[in-house]
């Protein structure tokens, strides 16, 4: 199956509905659809756009031109960008993202002189780790995951580490760091476009070649409900204020910070300027 690359429009239909196809495909918690209210989701589809250092592709087959995901550079003003890439989840174990990173890396290079790049993956994603393998991904270190607070890290750790199977146990020695650490982390690899075209996938050692399928992401769910808890917690902490307004509005300011940083962690917001980015 071959693919082709083309630019996401902002004034496309199409490229809208199925951008919000993809969010519902690749959500955690595939059992609850996601419906946005439309003032929202005219402001989740606006801010795709806000950033003019991002660069975002919309993945399709040749000839059908049938929409499988997109990929994208977060920000390519940087010496060493970041990508991403998202699949439709019937399109997933196709070859289509290993085609599409490649596609994508050798426009990067062409048209931007990039040669070196940064991917950021959770710890469970064992599918996205055999794709980086398959394309020579090199692990670099791990960047602490904003959705795990430092206050409430410890005790995360505490309470999950029955995660920590023989898998993880595996990637912590490939990354040579604290088993614990995958927890409240996420891996980093690099991938340096120059040595994409030497690669032989044939004699690749793909480490998780029969269970990187296997990928029901439980760490990540667990993650993403600490959050939620944590966002409850502070509520149920601001009802027992009562009338207290100056511990209420104390309490607020501070889940908002708390909000804020969070949202700059994601690449959501410039809390410099205030104005909202692209993803």
């Amino acid at each position: 199956m071959d693919i082709r690359l083309r630019l996401i429009q902002q004034d496309s239909v199409e490229d809208r509905r199925n951008y919000f196809a993809l969010q519902k495909s690749v959500a955690l918690f595939t059992d609850k659809a996601l419906e946005y209210q439309k003032e929202y989701e005219d402001k989740l589809w606006q801010n795709q756009f806000n950033n003019q250092n991002r660069i975002c592709y919309v993945i399709e087959t040749i000839p059908e031109l049938a929409y499988c995901g997109e990929c994208a550079v977060k920000d390519i003003s940087v010496d060493i960008s970041e990508i991403e890439i998202e699949i439709m989840q019937e399109c997933q174990h196709k070859g289509i993202g290993y085609k599409a990173i490649i596609k994508m890396l050798r426009e990067l290079a062409e048209n931007y002189d990039k040669q070196e790049f940064y991917v950021k993956v959770e710890p469970d994603n064992y599918a996205s780790q055999f794709l980086l393998e398959k394309l020579g991904g090199l692990p670099t270190g791990l960047v602490k995951d904003f959705q795990i607070s430092d206050e409430r890290a410890d005790s995360f750790i505490k309470t999950h580490r029955y995660l920590l199977d023989k898998r993880m146990q595996d990637l912590a020695e490939q990354f040579d760091v604290v088993t614990d650490l995958l927890l409240t982390h996420l891996l980093v690899y690099k991938l340096k476009y120059q040595n994409l075209k030497t690669i032989n996938t044939n004699g690749v050692e793909m480490k998780n070649k029969r269970k990187h399928m296997e990928c029901r992401r439980t760490l990540s769910k667990e993650k993403y409900k600490e959050v939620m808890r944590e966002w409850l917690e502070d509520l149920e902490e601001i009802k027992s204020y009562g009338e207290a307004k100056d511990k209420i509005d104390a309490k607020l300011a501070d889940m908002e910070s708390k909000l804020l940083k969070k949202m700059e962690l994601m690449g959501l917001i410039d809390l410099e300027s205030g104005n909202l980015e692209s993803r």
